[in-house]
């Protein structure tokens, strides 16, 4: 009798082990499935940063341009050109000049005062803010003429 009960406790078991295993391969599958669904969309996203990105460089670009060409479109003689030339360069001769002197006069009545060693001399002709603005500034006058050269080899 305990045979019989355990034969066919063993064949509900054997006829319902195949339809568990295949609810676990199916859940398996799912779950690769939105992961992959999941990468494509996150793809799809990165896709449209980039592709968004470079239509705003490529706006940029143009926008550049037509400023470069409206510049040159204008044309009020010799002596005007070179006035408007000049602008740029003597304003931050200017500025240059203007921090310089600053500089000088504050190292000057600390040594009429006696009260600065090398250290301290130092610190005051170079600190941060007097290295990032000579950076900012040469970055600025020679950096985009190092670009400019770049993109005339590139071109070739």
């Amino acid at each position: 009798m305990w045979l019989s009960i355990i034969s066919a406790l063993i064949g509900l078991l054997g006829s319902t082990i195949p339809r568990a295993i295949a609810y676990f391969e199916r859940k398996q599958e799912i779950q690769y499935e939105l992961e992959i669904t999941r990468l494509k969309v996150e793809g799809a996203t990165r896709g449209y940063e980039i592709s968004r990105d470079i239509s705003s460089m490529n706006t940029q670009t143009l926008t550049v341009n037509d400023a470069r060409k409206h510049d040159l479109a204008i044309d009020g003689g010799s002596t005007w050109n070179q006035i408007r030339a000049a602008v740029r360069p003597v304003i931050t001769i200017i500025l240059f000049s203007l921090w310089l002197f600053v500089k000088v006069f504050i190292i000057a009545a600390l040594i009429k005062a006696d009260t600065i060693d090398v250290a301290q001399f130092s610190s005051i002709v170079m600190d941060e803010y007097t290295l990032s603005l000579l950076m900012l500034v040469m970055g600025f006058w020679f950096g985009s003429r190092g670009m400019e050269k770049l993109g005339s080899i590139n071109k070739r």
